[in-house]
Order: structure tokens, then sequence, then C-alpha cells
């Protein structure tokens, strides 16, 4: 009798601890979570944070990778655009999460892409490196690099997101003068 009362009451406390997630949540992970994969192996960006804004649907998807790569300005702006042109892509085409995104087409404003980059040491890169790279403040791609000697990021370029991807499509170089992707501003 104990060992039916203890049993029953198990699975009452295990089945109702158990929150079902939303479908478009469930939807959403099944998109980005191969593509973080794919990105894992072809371009060595490990993520490292994740989410969004899904409380009644699909409004944003957040995305935080870390790379080991060196790259410049123009490299960086590529992969950039790259990894959220390949994000967009996937929840646009996909035709089960469809009705359950908060506008379709996704755009870059559903999107929110970080990514940084470290050495082998784990440090921040510094110079002309690119050691973090994100979009804030009306679509700007800020790029960043860090002075170690004032022990804070230093802008390296800052650009909207349409001229990063006018400049990747169309193979010009851009440019890589002054910004404002200070994190203290």
């Amino acid at each position: 009798m104990v060992f039916k009362f203890i049993s029953i009451f198990l699975c009452f406390f295990f089945t109702s601890c158990h929150t079902r997630q939303p479908e478009y949540i469930r939807l959403s992970h099944g998109i980005s979570d191969p593509y973080a994969k794919e990105l894992k192996k072809t371009k060595g960006l490990c993520l490292i944070g994740s989410g969004g804004s899904m409380m009644d649907d699909v409004k944003k998807v957040n995305a935080t990778y870390l790379s080991f790569a060196k790259l410049s300005v123009n490299e960086a702006r590529n992969l950039y655009v790259e990894v959220v042109e390949g994000y967009l892509e996937r929840f646009n085409r996909d035709e089960q999460i469809r009705p359950y995104l908060h506008n379709y087409p996704f755009t870059i404003e559903n999107m929110k892409l970080m990514i940084t980059f470290k050495d082998e040491y784990h440090r921040r890169r510094d110079g002309e490196d690119v050691t973090l790279m994100f979009m804030a403040r009306g679509n700007l791609v800020y790029y960043c690099s860090y002075d170690y000697e004032k022990e804070d990021f230093v802008d390296l370029h800052e650009e909207p997101y349409e001229e990063a991807v006018r400049i990747v499509r169309g193979g010009d170089s851009g440019s890589s003068g002054e910004s404002g992707c200070s994190l203290a501003q």
C-alpha cells in the first residue's frame, strides 16, 4: 500500500512539474540549433548564448557566438552578414514556423547577433583585429577591438547593416574610419 502511494505521488509530482514548451519555441529551436551546429562545423563559431523575444510569438531571435579567428573589419563584416542572412533565410523558408513569426518575412529587425573573438589564450583581440561585433542603435553594426592599457573597447568601425550587406554583395571594401561602438557610450 505504501509503495502504491509513493508511486502515485511520484507520478503526480513529476508530471505536474513539467511545463510544456509552446510549439513556436520548439520550432524556433528546431531552426536555430542545427544552424548553430553547422556554424560550429563550417566557421568555427561556438554558440555561447541564445534566446529572444518569444512571449506570444517569435518576435526576435538572439544569438551570441565565440570565435578564435583573427579577422579584420572586412573579414568580420563578411562573416556577420553571412550568419545573419543565414538565420533570416532559415526562418523565412520554414513554413511550419511562419504562422508564429511576429512578422513575415522575418527581417534584420527580428535578429540580434553578437560575435566575440578571442585568441588561443581566451584573451580579447586587440590592435586592428575585431574582438567584438554586434548590432544596436537602429541596426548599426559595430566592430570593436580592445585596448588593454585603457581596459576598454576601442571603436574600429560602424555602419548600417544595409551598408554591410551592400559591401559584401557588391565586393566594395568599405571604409574602416572613425566610429562609435564604445560600450562606454
